[in-house]
């Protein structure tokens, strides 16, 4: 079998792990893993490329390597990734060492060509990547400590929270009701100390603020409990169903960040600063400010992305599920109907024609 069918299967359409698994089974060397293409292009640049995390993850098992440079336009295998979209297959690059500051031939990285394509979930996974040992530093007795600040079995799920793509308010409550253990105070305090290190040490603001605005959430949560929360984030104003408390928390977590000489957070109070709380049917005020316009098919209640339930009145707000639209109600019912005519306006030339 020639060298190359390895990439040629990884290549394909409709991918046979069973066949690729019997080729890796003959060795890195025998199996042409770090062979390339006429692009430049290895196995697992392509099975990046094609955001099959199965593959990616079998691929690196078995020794690919995730920093080759060879591709004709300079694209890293983590460039790749991020093309794809997939979270987890950029995740599992990370993991394996993938280098996040390598530029292509246009003198771009990984997360600005994702950001440039407008694919806002994995800029933040990538900016907001967390090595476990940033973690499990925190289970283990360091000097002057009677014992370690957090338990060993709460590192991995406050990794994984960290590091959700989507932090909404309402998305995280949703995962601290998977992980009760997270709302805790010892959680928070690890928090604020993982956030003045990634300032002060590595210089990350990015980092820093989402990783405070983490527990600023938890602290709402401890205080008033997940349904409470979700409850008074998401009650409607009563003359135009603007979310008031939503909004008046992401201020003042903004406000409570203690870095104020961050050039992020200046920006932020700055653009807050003339952020009406009375935003058009389309707007969300200052969530918006925080992580950027809604994205398009995101849910209206928690932004979580691919969301399918449509409203089936107005037809223009979609929802991950039941319970989103059910909690988003009180919300959406004073604007339902100007929602419904504005999609029927935007729908009309389309019917048209």
């Amino acid at each position: 079998m020639d060298k190359m069918s390895l990439i040629k299967l990884c290549q394909s359409k409709d991918v046979d792990l069973g066949k690729i698994r019997g080729i890796l089974m003959k060795g890195k060397e025998d199996s042409g893993l770090d062979e390339l293409d006429d692009q430049g292009m290895t196995p697992l640049q392509h099975a990046a490329f094609k955001g099959n995390a199965d593959l990616v993850k079998m691929l690196i098992d078995h020794g690919a390597c995730v920093n080759t440079y060879e591709h004709n336009e300079g694209y890293s295998t983590l460039m790749f990734g991020a093309l794809s979209g997939n979270v987890k297959v950029v995740q599992q690059l990370l993991d394996a060492g993938a280098k996040t500051h390598t530029v292509n031939k246009v003198n771009r990285t990984a997360s600005e060509m994702a950001a440039f394509l407008g694919m806002k979930h994995i800029v933040a996974t990538i900016k907001g990547y967390v090595p476990m040992s940033d973690i499990v530093y925190y289970t283990k007795k360091q000097e002057l400590e009677s014992e370690p600040r957090l338990p060993s079995e709460w590192a991995e799920p406050l990794r994984m929270l960290i590091m959700q793509a989507n932090v909404h308010p309402v998305r995280v409550a949703y995962t601290l009701e998977e992980h009760p253990e997270l709302v805790d105070k010892k959680v928070c305090s690890v928090l604020q100390t993982m956030s003045e290190r990634y300032f002060k040490r590595d210089g990350n603001e990015w980092l820093s603020g989402k990783i405070h605005f983490v527990k600023c959430i938890i602290e709402h949560v401890l205080k008033n409990g997940v349904e409470e929360s979700l409850k008074s984030w998401l009650k409607g104003r009563q003359q135009d169903g603007f979310k008031l408390n939503l909004d008046n928390f992401i201020r003042q977590c903004v406000r409570s960040y203690a870095f104020h000489e961050s050039g992020e957070f200046r920006q932020m109070v700055t653009t807050l600063a003339h952020t009406p709380q009375a935003p058009p049917i389309d707007d969300d005020g200052a969530i918006t400010v925080f992580l950027g316009m809604r994205p398009d098919g995101g849910c209206q209640t928690c932004w979580e992305l691919n969301a399918q339930n449509r409203c089936a009145a107005c037809k223009a707000t979609v929802y991950c599920d039941r319970r989103c639209q059910k909690i988003d109600w009180s919300s959406h019912k004073k604007l339902c109907e100007s929602m419904s005519l504005a999609h029927e306006d935007a729908q009309a030339p389309c019917l048209k024609n």
